[in-house]
C-alpha cells in the first residue's frame, strides 16, 4: 500500500487517474502484484484524493476504511498529501518491521 501511495504521490495529477505503464510494471515487480491490482489501488487513492473529489470525480471506493486511514495519516488538514508525512511513515514502517514485512 505505501509503495503504491509513494508512486502515486510522485506523479503529476493527470497521471494519477491512469498511471503510466512503467509505474504499473515497476510496482508489479516490487510488490509481486498484477498491474491490474496496482491500477485498482490507484483508483482507491483517487476516491479520497481532493484533487479528484473536489472536481466531482470518483475513484474506486472499494478500498474503504483502509485507504482512508492511510490517506488521513499522510495528509494535511485540507486532505491533500503531505510528502513529509508520507516519507516519515515509510521510514518508520521499514525501521519497525523491516522491508520484507512492511506495508510496502
Amino acid at each position: 500500500m505505501l509503495a503504491c501511495l509513494a508512486y502515486y504521490s510522485s506523479l503529476p495529477k493527470e497521471q494519477r487517474r491512469t498511471p503510466p505503464s512503467w509505474v504499473l510494471e515497476e510496482l508489479e515487480i516490487l510488490l509481486n502484484r498484477t498491474q491490474g491490482s496496482v491500477s485498482l489501488r490507484f483508483a482507491n487513492f483517487n476516491s479520497v484524493d481532493p484533487d479528484f473529489t473536489d472536481l466531482g470525480l470518483k475513484g474506486m471506493v472499494g478500498g474503504g476504511a483502509h485507504v482512508q486511514a492511510i490517506w488521513a495519516e499522510v495528509s494535511k488538514n485540507d486532505g491533500h498529501l503531505d510528502l513529509n508525512r508520507l516519507l516519515r511513515l515509510v521510514a518508520r514502517e521499514i525501521s519497525q518491521t523491516g522491508m520484507e514485512e512492511s506495508r510496502w
